[in-house]
C-alpha cells in the first residue's frame, strides 16, 4: 500500500495561494484549487466547481503547489512505499496486515518438585489506525497443566474498528469477540457490539475514548443458552509513556437488558518495556480479569490472570 511523506516546507508558503494548487490522483486526474489543510493522511482542497473536498492520501501520487516566485512548481509532497524507503509487505511477506503494527509475545512458568506445573500463555496484537479509520485485533491463547493434568485452557479473539470523522470527537464502532474456555460453564460464546464513542484526549503520545453501545452475547453448550442483549459502556487509554515504555487499557461494562444488576465486567492492562528498539524486542507484563456478578455454585465471580514474557514485533 502507498502512502504520502510529506517534505519539510514552511507552511507559510501557502499564504497568498490563488486556485494554484494541483493534486494529482493515482488514476492521472488533476485537482486544482487551494489546500485549505494537509495532514499525514489527508488533504482538505477547495475547489473552484467542486468546493470544499477532502482526499485520502493513498489516492494521490502528487501534491505541487504553484505562485511562488521564485519556484514556481514546488513539490510539497510525494508518493513513497514507506518513509526512508522501508517497505511493508504485510505480515510474514504475506500482504495481511499491511502497515498495522504487528506485535506476538510469549510466556512461561512451571514448577518441579512436590507438584509439577506449567502454564504458558501466548498472545498476537494488531493495530491499524488513520484520520478516518482505526483497528484493533487480539488472539490470545492460554494453557496450565498441574501434575499432567490440564487446568487450563481457553482460547480468545478480538476485533474492534472505529469509524472516524477528522473534524469530530464523535465516531461509531462495531466489534466482535469469540471466547472459548474449557474450565467454563459454556464451551464458547461469541458477542457482538455497536454503538457510538468519544474522544476525550487524542495527542500523539495518549489517546482515551470512551464508548457505549448495544451488545448480544450468545453461549454455546452452556445450560443457560438463551441470547442476551446487553448494553455496553467502557473506555480504553493508550499511553506512551517515553521511546521505551507503554502503557494500555481497556475496560467494558455489560448490562443485560432483563437483569442490569447482573453485570459482568473485561478489563485488561498491559505495560511494555523496549529491550531492544531495533530488533523489536520487548518485556510485557499483562493483568486481566473477567468479573460476573452471576456465576454457577463453585465458580468464582473474578477470573483474574497475570503473565510476564518477552514480546516481539512482527515485520
Amino acid at each position: 500500500m502507498k502512502r504520502i511523506s510529506l517534505l519539510s516546507l514552511p507552511l507559510a508558503f501557502f499564504i497568498g495561494l490563488s486556485s494554484a494548487d494541483t493534486i494529482t490522483l493515482v488514476n492521472g486526474d488533476q485537482l486544482h484549487g487551494d489546500i485549505l489543510e494537509l495532514t499525514d493522511n489527508f488533504v482538505r482542497l477547495h475547489h473552484p466547481s467542486l468546493g470544499e473536498i477532502t482526499i485520502d492520501k493513498l489516492n494521490i501520487t502528487t501534491i505541487a503547489a504553484e505562485g511562488a516566485v521564485e519556484n514556481p512548481t514546488a513539490i510539497i509532497a510525494e508518493v513513497t512505499e514507506k518513509e526512508e524507503g522501508v517497505v511493508d509487505n504485510g505480515l510474514f511477506g504475506t500482504g495481511l496486515m499491511e502497515n498495522w503494527t504487528r506485535r506476538f509475545s510469549l510466556s512461561f512458568n512451571g514448577e518441579t518438585g512436590s507438584t509439577e506445573e506449567l502454564n504458558a500463555d501466548t498472545s498476537f496484537n494488531a493495530k491499524f489506525s488513520t484520520d478516518y479509520e482505526r483497528w484493533a485485533f487480539n488472539l490470545d491463547y492460554g494453557y496450565g497443566s498441574e501434575n499432567h493434568e490440564t487446568t487450563e485452557n481457553d482460547l480468545g479473539a478480538f476485533l474492534i474498528r472505529d469509524w472516524l470523522d477528522p473534524d469530530s470527537p464523535w465516531f461509531s464502532f462495531a466489534s466482535g469477540q469469540y471466547d472459548q474456555d474449557k474450565f467454563k460453564s459454556w464451551d464458547y460464546r461469541l458477542i457482538g457490539t455497536v454503538g457510538l464513542g468519544y474522544t476525550f484526549v487524542k495527542e500523539e503520545d495518549y489517546l482515551f475514548v470512551g464508548r457505549m453501545g448495544l451488545s448480544g452475547r450468545q453461549e454455546f453448550g452452556s445450560d443457560n443458552d438463551d441470547f442476551k442483549p446487553e448494553m455496553m459502556f467502557g473506555f480504553n487509554t493508550d499511553w506512551d509513556i517515553s521511546e521505551t515504555q507503554s502503557l494500555e487499557f481497556n475496560t467494558a461494562t455489560f448490562l443485560p437488558f432483563e437483569r442490569p444488576a447482573d453485570s459482568r465486567n473485561e478489563s485488561s492492562l498491559y505495560w511494555r518495556i523496549k529491550l531492544d528498539t531495533k530488533k523489536g524486542m520487548s518485556v510485557k507484563l499483562g493483568l486481566e480479569n473477567e468479573y460476573e456478578s452471576v456465576v454457577d455454585p463453585g465458580d468464582d465471580h473474578n477470573d483474574f490472570t497475570y503473565n510476564f514474557g518477552i514480546e516481539w514485533d512482527l515485520n
